[in-house]
């Protein structure tokens, strides 16, 4: 039997972990622990593709790694905050850009930053109800900056 390149496996873990595909039962605890081929891929699609659909999602990850980086700079996040969890959306961008991806992002594997030190994305996507809060464009502009 020959083994799957790392490539594949990775391609056919992300789709597993994502959100948007069509799978019943998603379990990232089940792949981590099914071997460790499967834990190392797992854990860097888990760090390199961010994805929060709340408020508390995402403030519980910054809480986590605020005090310690990621051990993988992130190449894509993306945010889906609709109703109530829109209005803080990028107070919470900026928490998480500020806390966890500044200042030590050399300790994370895979960092790219731009010439003035920002954390350099694949893709950041923002889906948000942008009526649930007041348009406060220094808060916008404050948070957005901090990545590239």
């Amino acid at each position: 039997m020959c083994p799957l390149p790392p490539e594949i496996l990775y391609e056919i873990l992300s789709y597993s972990l994502n959100d948007h595909a069509q799978i019943r039962h998603r379990s990232p605890a089940a792949l981590l622990t099914s071997n460790s081929v499967f834990y190392d891929i797992t854990l860097r699609i888990l760090y390199t593709e961010l994805y929060f659909k709340s408020h508390a999602q995402l403030s519980a990850f910054t809480a986590v790694y605020s005090a310690k980086p990621p051990l993988y700079a992130p190449r894509f996040a993306e945010f889906d905050f609709v109703g109530p969890d829109s209005g803080e959306l990028f107070l919470d961008l900026h928490e998480l850009f500020s806390r966890c991806f500044t200042g030590n992002m050399d300790s994370m594997e895979g960092t790219e930053k731009d010439p003035q030190g920002r954390l350099s994305l694949d893709l950041l996507r923002i889906c948000a109800n942008t009526h649930a809060f007041g348009f406060d464009s220094e808060r916008i502009y404050t948070s957005l900056s901090l990545v590239k």
